[in-house]
């Protein structure tokens, strides 16, 4: 009876016409474009700069790396005068068609603030990137313009570029578009279908910048497929920002909720994993919810187009993710 409920109550808002928000799609990129590899937050291990220059050869891109992407101040990759040297160098230039950071950490907000607003309205381009850079993706779903939360260089030392994953990515931005279809059969899901811009990321990032110029979710909220991740976060912390994602009226607003994967952390007095207390405080809204969505700070980290038009299907034994 519940499951048919939250069919019910979406049937008005699943076919709602969405174009009218929809984000601007940079262009595809093709063998022989260039892709230029840049540090936005923390220094990254010189092998992740190298294994990115392969694996964009190995696929017929031309790789280009910036001038500080391994320069050191602290532990950030950098100045943020530095960063936003790079970062503008990559945009600004013609000939380059995609920009990878090397890694996350922190700092990608210092030189977000240093960059005049829709600056990636006027200089977009696919932007591949997760963890701290979900500041940088708000940003740029602020300023209209879609980009892909997926692995960094970091992850192509392992694969090489030849795993499944990194032909998602590869997938994404020759094409604009892809569609995944999993087996979930979470009994904690909430069947249903949802059509809306798909945005999120890492939780603890975006609840940083709450309420500044580069806050997307704010006035975006019933627009929004959100989905969440986040890592080396105590339950308590993310159950504090959930709460004010809930009265804030925000969690309310979203047209569906796509709940990633939460590692390092340890069970608590109240909870003894992150989703038994994710499901008691969301298990009321009548949206559709998935669990356990192969997303966050693990190998098993599918991309996705943050700001796409997407459609999420949950069944009892699948959850289906288009995005295009």
């Amino acid at each position: 009876m519940k499951k048919l409920i939250w069919i019910l109550a979406m049937a008005a808002s699943i076919y709602m016409p969405i174009s009218a928000k929809s984000l601007i799609k940079p262009a595809n990129v093709s063998p022989g474009d260039t892709i230029a590899i840049i540090s936005m937050a923390s220094t990254p291990d010189s092998s992740y700069v190298t294994a990115a220059v392969n694996v964009f050869r190995d696929w017929g891109y031309v790789p280009v790396v910036g001038k500080y992407v391994l320069a050191e101040h602290g532990t950030f990759a950098g100045t943020p005068e530095q960063r936003l040297a790079d970062l503008k160098w990559a945009f600004e230039n013609p000939n380059v068609k995609a920009v990878m950071s090397t890694r996350g950490g922190y700092g990608s907000v210092q030189e977000l603030s240093l960059l005049p607003r829709n600056y990636f309205k006027k200089y977009n381009k696919w932007l591949i990137g997760y963890s701290d850079i979900s500041a940088v993706h708000s940003t740029m779903a602020t300023d209209g313009v879609m980009s892909v939360h997926g692995h960094m260089a970091e992850y192509l030392t392992h694969y090489n570029g030849t795993d499944t994953l990194s032909n998602y990515l590869r997938q994404i931005i020759e094409t604009g578009k892809i569609s995944y279809t999993i087996n979930n059969k979470n009994s904690q899901n909430h069947v249903g279908k949802a059509s809306g811009i798909l945005f999120g990321g890492n939780l603890s990032v975006l609840n940083d910048i709450a309420q500044t110029p580069i806050d997307y979710m704010a006035k975006n909220a019933k627009d929004i497929i959100f989905f969440i991740e986040d890592v080396d976060e105590n339950i308590q912390s993310i159950s504090r920002i959930l709460y004010r994602l809930k009265y804030a009226g925000i969690l309310k607003k979203v047209r569906g909720l796509i709940i990633g994967q939460f590692t390092g952390y340890n069970p608590s007095k109240d909870y003894e994993t992150m989703e038994a207390m994710i499901y008691e405080l969301v298990d009321d809204l009548n949206i559709p919810i998935v669990y356990d969505f192969p997303v966050g700070h693990v190998d098993n980290n599918y991309p996705l187009i943050q700001g796409s038009n997407a459609t999420l299907t949950i069944t009892d034994n699948t959850v289906t993710l288009t995005m295009e």
